[in-house]
């Protein structure tokens, strides 16, 4: 599954429950699964989730999303001043 918000994927995640799995970013993943190491009944991709790929800064400090690259995170002006 690839939802396009969090409340979709959280509700994917309740219906399948155990049976399922997140990939957000997935390196580790793809040998689980090629090796069947595991077994799932739904695959939730996050990539598609728009609010898990910013960064915003508030006034409390800096929200950096589950999905933002370590890259992105390390150019990104307002984490580097």
């Amino acid at each position: 599954f690839q939802p396009t918000d969090v409340g979709s994927a959280i509700s994917l995640l309740r219906e399948h429950g155990s049976g399922a799995r997140v990939l957000a970013g997935g390196m580790d993943t793809w040998d689980w699964l090629k090796d069947r190491t595991k077994r799932i009944s739904a695959l939730v991709d996050l990539g598609a989730i728009p609010e898990l790929q910013q960064i915003t800064a508030t006034a409390d400090g800096i929200e950096i999303g589950s999905m933002v690259s370590v890259s992105t995170v390390a150019q990104n002006p307002d984490v580097v001043s």
